[in-house]
């Protein structure tokens, strides 16, 4: 398979489709029917180039469709969070359930692009793609490490492998962000925490906005992975803004503002849009 490099790795910005769950609709989460509708039209009068997936099992698509990763090849692996185990029946495996769209329907072939299988259990919310010194990179949080069962220094070896093996000596670096546990962050996406800006520079959360425990290590921690490989880290700061001794709104939504940063991917596109792909 190609070389992946900062020049032809897709990144968020350099997409430019939107594919959403026909579910949109029909499963609203916090959004009302009539929410939902208006969503739905804001985003094609903003985007002009969406399609609507078909046989998916929730809404969240970015977390169970394959990570695109050059103009026309995906990477696919096992979508099997351990966070929907009580939930099977939401699970959506988008080969063996056919996720098509409709103008699909009539054609042989369900995509064109190419697809390689990564031996991982993964899902794309964890996943966020970016450039950092001169090489391709992709950010994750160490919970998937505890999901396939693996320590790091097993992980690090065979990472470093397989994408040499399988994409013409690629080197693919990462990060693992540190993981606040189940009762804290019981998804442990990265895009929760870190946002690509440009090569070489991201957007954090405002971990070391509050407690203690999260600016000294926590927060403190993160931000040092992602300056080890190279970046230049910008963090989200709120207190600033608010008076958090009166005002007990702010204090209240403080507690999970570190959880959403990934509301800056696509802002008319709340959490239901969370799969773009690049179009030639």
């Amino acid at each position: 398979m190609v070389r992946i490099t900062k020049d032809n790795s897709i990144t968020d910005e350099r997409t430019n489709k939107f594919y959403f769950s026909s579910l949109i609709n029909k499963v609203s989460g916090y959004l009302d029917k009539v929410a939902s509708n208006e969503l739905l039209k804001e985003l094609k009068t903003f985007t002009g180039n969406c399609e609507v997936l078909y046989n998916t099992m929730d809404v969240w698509t970015r977390d169970y469709m394959p990570i695109q990763l050059t103009d026309d090849v995906f990477l696919s692996y096992t979508y099997k969070p351990d966070y929907l185990e009580d939930e099977p029946e939401t699970i959506t495996n988008w080969q063996v359930h056919d996720v098509h769209t409709q103008k699909q329907l009539n054609k042989d072939v369900r995509w064109d692009f190419k697809v390689v299988q990564m031996p991982l259990i993964l899902d794309d919310g964890n996943v966020v793609k970016a450039v950092v010194d001169g090489k391709p990179c992709i950010i994750m949080c160490e919970k998937r490490l505890m999901e396939n069962n693996v320590n790091f220094e097993d992980f690090d070896n065979w990472w470093h492998r397989w994408w040499s093996e399988n994409f013409d000596g690629t080197e693919m670096e990462y990060v693992m962000l540190p993981w606040d546990g189940y009762e804290d962050n019981p998804i442990g996406h990265a895009d929760d925490m870190v946002r690509y800006i440009d090569e070489g520079r991201v957007l954090m959360t405002n971990y070391l906005d509050y407690d203690k425990a999260y600016k000294d290590y926590h927060g403190g921690l993160m931000k040092e992975r992602l300056e080890e490989v190279g970046f230049e880290v910008e963090v989200l700061s709120y207190l600033d803004k608010f008076d958090y001794e009166h005002d007990e709104l702010f204090r209240m939504m403080l507690d999970r503002t570190w959880s959403y940063i990934n509301y800056c991917r696509w802002v008319i596109g709340y959490w239901y849009l969370h799969w773009a792909i690049q179009i030639s």
